[in-house]
């Protein structure tokens, strides 16, 4: 391999490591706001602690995508309740 494909090679591993990072912070986002929307309509903590039990044993994107899911819906059955 020459050092010009070595450091192609180390470029988009870096590239791919910063989208990666990217879009951790991008899920922290999304999930940091959910979990804001509970804590403002008052809704029980213990529902927050169930689903960060369950992103922590997720193992795939996808896993964390449907808890992701789960707790919007989840958020949302709260708010209809509420009205």
């Amino acid at each position: 391999m020459s050092i010009q494909e070595v450091s192609l090679s180390i470029h988009s591993s870096q590239k791919s490591k910063d989208d990666a990072d990217k879009v951790e912070e991008s899920l922290r986002d999304f999930i940091s706001k959910l979990i804001s929307y509970y804590d403002k309509f008052k809704i029980s903590m213990s529902e927050i602690t169930k689903f960060e039990e369950k992103i922590s044993r997720s193992e795939t994107l996808l896993e964390v995508f449907d808890v992701m899911k789960e707790m919007f819906e989840d958020l949302m059955e709260h708010l209809a309740d509420q009205r």
